[in-house]
């Protein structure tokens, strides 16, 4: 399975993006690509539907790949202005 997400974000409100908007293929996915237009997004992420997340970093007009299997979720903020992400995610 696979996903692709695309979203846009503004002015500090985090956005998750979960197995529910990606139907299901999130958690199952070990190679996520993430694409960040615009503003600096911070990211977090969820594996395991542990109690706390995992902050990757804060990323600006870049590519980050991710390397991980059961990611429940995804958290994207903006602290001020906005941008533009583009999620992809494949099984190995």
């Amino acid at each position: 399975m696979s996903y692709q997400y695309n979203i846009d974000i503004s002015n500090s409100t985090p956005v998750v993006v979960d197995n529910e908007e990606v139907k299901g293929s999130l958690g199952s996915a070990k190679f996520h690509t993430l694409q960040c237009t615009g503003d600096a997004v911070q990211v977090d992420i969820n594996v395991a539907n542990n109690s706390s997340n995992l902050t990757l970093g804060t990323f600006t007009d870049q590519i980050e790949n991710i390397n991980a299997y059961g990611v429940t979720g995804i958290t994207l903020t903006v602290a001020s202005g906005s941008a533009s992400v583009s999620l992809a995610g494949v099984e190995e």
